[in-house]
């Protein structure tokens, strides 16, 4: 976790408080893009990404990465 940051939602929010990173991505209280792990293009949202034919596979570790489309496609 100290490794990944944290992030704080204000009291208004829906869920405040502070929050490792990963923790608040699975809330999905940032907003912020998803980059292919394999080429680096990016799109706006992870359902941008699905809708478009991106894919998440788990990496080493088990943690999931995004690969675009034309990625997915030129997987082994």
């Amino acid at each position: 976790m100290t490794e990944q940051g944290w992030a704080v939602s204000p009291v208004t929010a829906a869920v405040p408080g502070t929050y490792c990173l990963r923790c608040a991505s699975a809330l999905q209280m940032l907003e912020w893009f998803v980059r292919c792990i394999e080429c680096g293009v990016t799109v706006e949202d992870e359902a941008a990404a699905e809708g478009s034919g991106w894919r998440f596979y788990p990496d080493e570790l088990g943690q999931l990465q995004a690969h675009c489309a034309l990625c997915v496609l030129n997987r082994p």
